[in-house]
């Protein structure tokens, strides 16, 4: 069963550089305009200028506050009285559980089993009700989406959606305007899901378009890098990594 949407019709929803900062506009008081910082070992390494942008200082501890906030946002109150479910194995959860309990907003969270004891203690300190399903994030979002069925709650994919991609490329807004990316080349952006690069990128490239844009895979899971090579969505079998 496909996601349940909500009625502004994500799927009609154009993200573009304006809608982001519009986005951002409503996000801000509510996220961290997180430091970005020089990082002298980097450069001497990479020989050249290498800067980070300090999203684990984000209210939750990553950048997917801002996805899981912006989405929050665009649902109707009739929505937001149905309650939320989302499958995540950390930090979508967290995001989701801290933004639905300032909001109002009654949140289901299911993750798998093997899921870091921090995050599921936090996701819970958050408010959230959290269920342990499954071996895999694959196993929790099946068995979310039989709850959507059953409870009528909105699913809140952690990627795949573009309220979410939208809010995460409020990160852009932020980026463009500190005085030490004024003379940036190139962006890296650790890609998982998807969601981070397609909203960065977007804002990024309608707004400076001379900045390349590079996405950066583990080896072992680099499914948008073979789904490039193929020209289709590639799926690859769940893989340990250092995160």
């Amino acid at each position: 069963m496909a996601p349940e949407l909500a009625t502004q019709d994500p799927e009609r929803h154009q993200v573009d550089a304006n809608s982001i900062r519009h986005a951002y506009a409503d996000l801000a008081p509510f996220i961290v305009d997180t430091p970005v910082v020089y990082s002298a070992t980097f450069s001497d390494m990479a020989r050249c200028q290498v800067l980070f942008k300090l999203e684990n200082l984000q209210m939750t501890g990553s950048f997917k506050d801002r996805g899981g906030l912006n989405k929050l946002l665009s649902l109707s109150q009739a929505e937001r009285a149905r309650g939320v479910i989302a499958a995540s194995a950390g930090n979508h959860a967290q995001a989701i559980a801290y933004h639905a309990k300032r909001l109002g907003i009654s949140a289901k969270i299911v993750m798998p089993k093997p899921s870091p004891l921090v995050k599921i203690r936090a996701t819970r300190h958050w408010g959230a009700h959290v269920i342990l399903e499954g071996e895999t994030f694959d196993d929790a979002f099946n068995y979310s989406q039989q709850l959507v069925e059953t409870e009528n709650r909105i699913y809140l994919h952690p990627f795949d959606d573009p309220y979410v991609i939208e809010g995460q490329g409020t990160m852009g807004v932020e980026i463009l305007a500190h005085h030490l990316c004024q003379d940036l080349d190139a962006i890296l952006v650790p890609v998982g899901g998807g969601g981070l690069i397609a909203g960065l990128a977007t804002y990024i490239k309608q707004t400076r378009p001379d900045i390349q844009v590079i996405g950066v895979e583990e080896s072992s899971c680099n499914s948008m890098f073979q789904s490039r090579q193929a020209g289709e969505v590639v799926q690859l079998a769940s893989q340990p990594i250092i995160a």
